[in-house]
């Protein structure tokens, strides 16, 4: 029979700490961890003979209350961090009549902080922020980049070991219409391994299946369409950086030195009362002729010594000078940062436009995140242009965006900045349409309701 002053204290404490016979716990309708357990042993009782071939797992709170001198119990804390590891054991304080509880003021995983060099069944799919560095036999041995670093540090901080493992598509994985998962998420939901360290897209179907480990990154997935040609020439950019002004200025400029240069020579003839003076028009051309002769980079045979015939010319090659110096600057500046025309810009102009195709590999995130959308505008994209073609899809990204390279009016589906990752393995040049993009967030994954959980989430 619990004693009076336990009964008084188990009141004050949670309202989810709830005293149980052990035979409750061995009971197929308990479950451990949904409950703080107390259990009253006898003085003498040996915690690692009576808990022999019990599990108790390592995110279960039960302490066991055992008789000690002075009509007080101590109070300690048992689990196991693997079926397979030793019982761990810690005091908690002591519980006795008229005086206060002692306990600690650590939360649990403050006080179960190490798993003790558990070998951790993981699970990799190479992607952008897992990159496998080694491997043997198609056994993966180590992993680099931003989640393998993450990965890393979680081993030092918590005392584990990694036990790496692919699976045989190779990829992130998908629910398929009886239920299944394939990919990864098929080894996590199956138990194959317990955990994967890549950087899996948080979506509904995911979240039912299995737990994650909290947003780790935050990333955006672009359209990539086909980059024209360096060597497509597009004849009007030689006449595009002349604007309606600035012709303009240019034809009055030609009038006004023709107009000046007729007036001079008219006046040279006056002066000198020589020959007969020729018809307005034809003085006129010509005059427009020598005015044109230093925009075309061509030389004067005339010789004057009138300082306004000198200044006169001086001004037209200047103002050739001019021009031509910054119609060169404008020209090879264009040419030097010439920006493609994109076909579309956003998902929205993608619809209207109509004449692309969409591709996506079918047993990635992306097209899962497409499919269960409640965006009109991504809906409209999944309905017109994936769930029609879903069998012919592409199996993964890379395959995508070499499609790109192959048929014509025809963009892919990745991660944004996912060009330099496959580096040599896309045939040709590709660019992001960076207003079509959806962001979303991503983290590793682990089994369902794993006793591990809360540990990595606190870390």
């Amino acid at each position: 029979m619990m004693p009076e002053h336990v009964r008084k204290w188990l009141r004050q404490q949670s309202k989810d700490f709830y005293a149980a016979g052990f035979d409750a716990l061995l009971s197929g309708s308990a479950r451990l961890r949904d409950a703080k357990w107390l259990l009253f042993l006898e003085r003498d009782s040996c915690f690692e003979k009576f808990f022999a071939g019990i599990d108790i797992p390592f995110d279960c709170e039960l302490v066991v209350a055992q008789p000690g001198s002075s009509h007080e119990f101590v109070l300690t804390e048992v689990y196991r961090v693997s079926p397979s590891l030793p019982l761990q054991t810690r005091r908690l304080g002591n519980c006795a009549d008229g005086r206060a509880v002692s306990w600690p003021s650590q939360y649990l995983y403050g006080r179960r902080n190490k798993l003790q060099g558990l070998v951790l069944k993981t699970g990799v799919a190479e992607h952008l922020s897992s990159v496998i560095i080694k491997e043997k036999n198609n056994k993966p041995l180590e992993v680099g980049g931003q989640y393998g670093d993450i990965w890393r540090v979680l081993e030092q901080q918590i005392d584990f070991r990694t036990d790496y493992y692919k699976s045989r598509d190779d990829n992130f994985g998908v629910k398929l219409g009886n239920g299944s998962w394939t990919g990864m998420m098929g080894l996590v939901v199956r138990g194959e391994v317990h955990v994967s360290s890549s950087a899996f897209m948080y979506n509904a179907p995911r979240m039912e299946a299995v737990d994650y480990l909290g947003p780790m990154s935050t990333d955006r997935m672009v359209v990539y369409v086909r980059k024209p040609g360096s060597t497509v020439l597009v004849w009007n950019s030689f006449l595009l950086h002349f604007s309606p002004g600035v012709w303009m200025s240019l034809t009055v400029c030609l009038l006004l030195l023709s107009a000046a240069s007729m007036l001079l020579d008219r006046t040279r003839i006056h002066n000198r009362k020589q020959g007969t003076r020729e018809g307005l028009l034809l003085e006129f051309s010509r005059s427009l002729f020598s005015a044109i002769t230093p925009f075309c980079l061509q030389g004067s045979n005339l010789a004057r010594a009138e300082v306004s015939w000198r200044i006169t010319h001086l001004t037209m090659y200047l103002a050739a000078i001019i021009m031509l110096a910054s119609y060169s600057a404008s020209l090879v500046s264009h040419i030097m940062t010439r920006t493609d025309k994109l076909p579309f810009n956003t998902f929205e102009e993608f619809l209207e436009v109509g004449t692309y195709t969409l591709g996506v590999g079918r047993h990635s995130g992306h097209y899962t995140h497409f499919e269960i959308s409640h965006d009109p505008v991504l809906r409209a994209v999944y309905d017109k242009h994936m769930a029609p073609y879903k069998s012919a899809l592409p199996s993964t990204g890379l395959e995508a965006l070499n499609l790109v390279c192959v048929r014509p009016n025809y963009a892919a589906i990745e991660l944004k900045d996912a060009l330099p990752y496959y580096s040599n393995k896309v045939v040709c040049n590709l660019q992001e349409v960076p207003n079509a993009c959806v962001e979303f967030k991503g983290s590793m994954i682990i089994q369902k309701k794993s006793p591990y959980l809360g540990i990595f989430r606190r870390t």
